[in-house]
């Protein structure tokens, strides 16, 4: 078996981290008016704290794809506990 011991559900983590991230930078969130002339602002403290998610969400997801590969039998030990190392929560 090659990776995708749940489904490869590692990417859908690094989907949403990636997703987030671009809507953070869309136009009509940074002051620039859409299509019907509406701005979002999105208060500084909340722009912040969902700027610091995403960075967490990007190594957790290369947490959860090292543990996916483990249970798939491509990933040793050693590996998986590198993987844990490259994170700063570990």
């Amino acid at each position: 078996m090659s990776g995708g011991a749940f489904d490869y559900k590692c990417h859908q983590v690094m989907e949403f981290a990636m997703e987030l991230e671009a809507k953070l930078k869309e136009p009509r969130y940074n002051g620039v008016k859409d299509e019907w002339g509406q701005t979002y602002t999105i208060p500084k403290r909340l722009r912040n704290k969902m700027e610091k998610f995403v960075d967490k969400l990007k190594r957790d997801a290369n947490i959860c794809h090292a543990i996916e590969w483990y249970f798939s039998g491509d990933y040793g030990d050693e590996t998986l506990d590198e993987a844990f190392k490259n994170n700063e929560r570990f």
